[in-house]
């Protein structure tokens, strides 16, 4: 019942709610509280809180469910931040928004020389020294994301050149092609890969982007990505 009131919110703006979406129909989910103006979950993979309001008034009850030790939380509204901050004593907010895959189609594009297979733990030290974001995440999540089957790399004459994963919470990322490989398109081979990979998975292929990054929302609007108009805020201790 809960899981149907929660749907019925967060299908009235499928694209900034994706993320509560694709994790309640994995089924990895603790619905903490559900109604027609607001939905607040956790994730159990990741243990990350994630809400969305449509007032002030209903992200005040949800925000009082939220522990005060959590360690990171995603709001789908501005107006929750600072209600947040003061909760769990947040002093670090990234903004984004979400590109979402919403056809059924694969991407079809040409690779050339390059192939594309699953990482292994041999390629997890130049992964972690060449991962622009290392400090967010640190070594041990993404030899987990590794061991998991979580993530590719494209590999030119056995190289690696780039590599792009899946997040706990199901959320394309971690990509990054590395600095001598730049210019090829391989980041838009890798994300075209980590999109048809989800969609064979039937998982819902979408991802967040930092709001100064053009170039990556250029590559998403490039390969036909929608795009949300409204950011999303992680906040973490």
């Amino acid at each position: 019942m809960s899981e149907d009131i929660a749907n019925s919110m967060l299908y009235k703006n499928y694209i900034l709610n994706v993320d509560m979406i694709e994790c309640i129909r994995r089924g990895n989910v603790d619905i903490l509280f559900a109604s027609s103006e607001g939905v607040l979950i956790q994730d159990k993979y990741s243990l990350i809180y994630m809400l969305s309001a449509e007032n002030l008034e209903i992200a005040e009850r949800m925000i009082k469910l939220i522990p005060f030790e959590a360690e990171m939380v995603v709001v789908h509204q501005d107006f929750c931040c600072k209600l947040i901050e003061n909760r769990i004593n947040s002093n670090f907010n990234i903004a984004c928004y979400y590109s979402v895959w919403t056809k059924k189609l694969l991407i079809e594009i040409p690779r050339g020389e390059i192939e594309v297979r699953k990482l292994t733990k041999e390629n997890l030290d130049i992964v972690v020294s060449s991962y622009s974001s290392i400090d967010l995440v640190g070594k041990e999540y993404i030899e987990e994301r590794i061991e998991s089957e979580n993530m590719l790399g494209a590999f030119i004459n056995e190289k690696l050149c780039g590599f792009i994963g899946n997040h706990e919470e199901g959320s394309i990322g971690l990509l990054e092609v590395l600095e001598e490989y730049r210019g090829m398109g391989i980041a838009t081979i890798l994300q075209a890969e980590a999109t048809n990979k989800a969609l064979k998975e039937g998982r819902i292929p979408y991802g967040e982007v930092r709001e100064e990054n053009e170039k990556s929302l250029g590559l998403q609007k490039k390969l036909g990505f929608e795009i949300c108009n409204d950011k999303i805020y992680w906040l973490m201790k």
